[in-house]
């Protein structure tokens, strides 16, 4: 911050901003680790494709082209102001308060429901030519036919 605000030797000017109890909780802070810093701050063209991504019942994970990262609440026990320059020089404009923030880190992917959802798409040689609706269509005959064998007891 201190590189957007030039400071003229007089004193910085506080206030809050008018909206700051409508925009009041809108803000998150993001701890990043220095990797993601330096792909937002470069200055490649490259889009960033990011996705957080997780079930209800799990942690969730920020999912980049190559990396996998875990993102957690961290409490704070002081506050930390989020705040922009203000219209005029000299002054700050105090947008929101914060208590927390969500810090990201590098995990290895989670793997464990990868053969659940796998399960039934097995690799067949020879049926490779047939598409999703056949082979669906394949797989509920011969479930089918395997209840008609052994009927449910």
């Amino acid at each position: 911050m201190a590189d957007s605000l030039p400071h003229s030797g007089q004193p910085i000017q506080l206030v809050f901003s008018p909206t700051s109890v409508k925009e009041s909780g809108d803000f998150r802070l993001l701890e990043l680790p220095p990797d993601l810093l330096k792909s937002i701050e470069s200055n490649d063209s490259s889009p960033l494709t990011w996705a957080i991504k997780g079930n209800p019942a799990e942690d969730a994970v920020l999912c980049t082209d190559d990396k996998t990262y875990s993102i957690r609440s961290v409490s704070l026990s002081n506050s930390v102001l989020v705040a922009t320059p203000g219209e005029v020089q000299d002054q700050i404009v105090i947008r929101d308060t914060s208590h927390e923030l969500l810090q990201v880190a590098p995990i290895l992917p989670k793997v464990h429901r990868l053969a659940g959802l796998l399960r039934g798409r097995e690799y067949d040689e020879g049926r490779e030519d047939l598409d999703d609706d056949a082979l669906d269509d394949e797989q509920d005959t011969q479930s089918q036919q395997q209840v008609r064998r052994h009927p449910p007891v």
